[in-house]
């Protein structure tokens, strides 16, 4: 598994469409795909969006995480990181934003490559180089 995090607008879509060579068919979306899906896919792009889709069917979005991480485990996971800045006010954007670290985390811990994005620029939090 790859997972690749990084801000909003910083490139991430573009760096894994070129590095693995992904057409726009490869990559599913997170805030429209179906869960189910996701195992399937050679990438799932804004997993955050699914985690907050999770949320709102009931469903255990760190569950759903730790089942994809023993069933996809050639899966490319890219999360916008949403951790950062002010606190939101509403209780369900904190579960959501919540729920969005701990299965980063999960992903981080599981993935062979962790790739974080700034500006467009990749930088190796854990394994490859390219």
């Amino acid at each position: 598994m790859i997972f690749i995090t990084g801000g909003a607008a910083q490139g991430k879509r573009d760096y894994v469409s070129r590095r693995f060579g992904l057409a726009p068919a490869d990559i599913l979306d997170g805030a429209h795909c179906e869960p189910a899906q996701v195992a399937g896919a050679r990438c799932v792009i804004r997993y955050e969006s699914l985690v907050r889709r999770l949320l709102i069917e009931g469903a255990s979005p760190e569950a759903f995480t730790r089942s994809l991480i023993r069933t996809a485990p050639r899966l490319i996971v890219v999360q916008t990181e949403i951790g950062c800045g002010i606190v939101p006010l509403d209780p369900d954007d904190r579960t959501w934003r919540e729920q969005a670290g701990r299965c980063g985390c999960l992903l981080a811990a599981a993935a062979d490559e962790v790739v974080r994005l700034h500006c467009g620029i990749p930088v190796h939090l854990k394994g490859g180089s390219a």
